[in-house]
């Protein structure tokens, strides 16, 4: 019986060292992201682990990507158990949630595009990267210098997300969509020398 107990007390070491870190520091998302590696085997565990996870972390004090563990807990379900639809209730509230920059909230905005784009559903990738880059009316632009800005309020400069839609729109767009698009990104000036060049290509390609 002690043999025994003590055979199951080490089998259960990686995880009681994972708590303890926790307890100390409830914002560690690498030993969060440990805590699902180490009970991969159960789906249920990993589901609470993460939901647990994406609550515990405080943004701002987050050691590691906050966003990751939204991306991970959506990847999750779509990779293990091919549930898209639960993968995309994911993503739907992560686009909700507070980030430290409006970048993190452009990376999850891209990775639920991309998910959309891997299972070949691009009108639904199209759309989710519309959403992402809608430009807010002046008068909520404006308050991007201001106290109690969101990262929602200022996430539609993202460039990785404007590129984003840009390749799709080359992809399954117009011509004319896809000039919309450049457009959009000159006339917010986050344009980078790249993205001319890009852009004068695409217009001597369509004559």
């Amino acid at each position: 019986m002690r043999l025994a107990r003590l055979e199951h007390l080490m089998d259960r070491r990686p995880l009681l060292v994972n708590s303890v870190l926790l307890r100390q520091n409830p914002h560690d998302v690498r030993e969060w992201e440990n805590r699902v590696e180490i009970l991969k085997d159960s789906p249920e565990h990993v589901v609470s682990t993460y939901t647990k996870a994406v609550r515990a972390v405080d943004p701002l004090k987050a050691v590691g990507k906050y966003e990751d563990l939204w991306v991970g807990f959506a990847k999750y379900y779509e990779n293990e158990h091919d549930d898209v639809e639960a993968a995309e209730k994911i993503f739907e509230q992560a686009v909700l949630e507070n980030y430290r920059r409006p970048g993190d909230l452009a990376a999850v905005w891209c990775e639920y595009s991309e998910m959309e784009i891997r299972h070949n559903l691009l009108d639904k990738a199209l759309s989710v990267v519309k959403r992402a880059t809608h430009v807010p009316p002046k008068h909520i632009r404006n308050r991007k210098l201001a106290e109690g800005a969101t990262v929602q309020d200022r996430v539609h400069r993202s460039l990785r997300l404007w590129n984003l839609y840009a390749d799709l729109e080359e992809s399954i767009g117009t011509v004319a969509t896809v000039r919309s698009v450049y457009d959009q990104i000159l006339k917010l000036r986050i344009a980078t020398p790249q993205t001319i060049l890009q852009y004068g290509s695409l217009l001597e390609e369509k004559n």
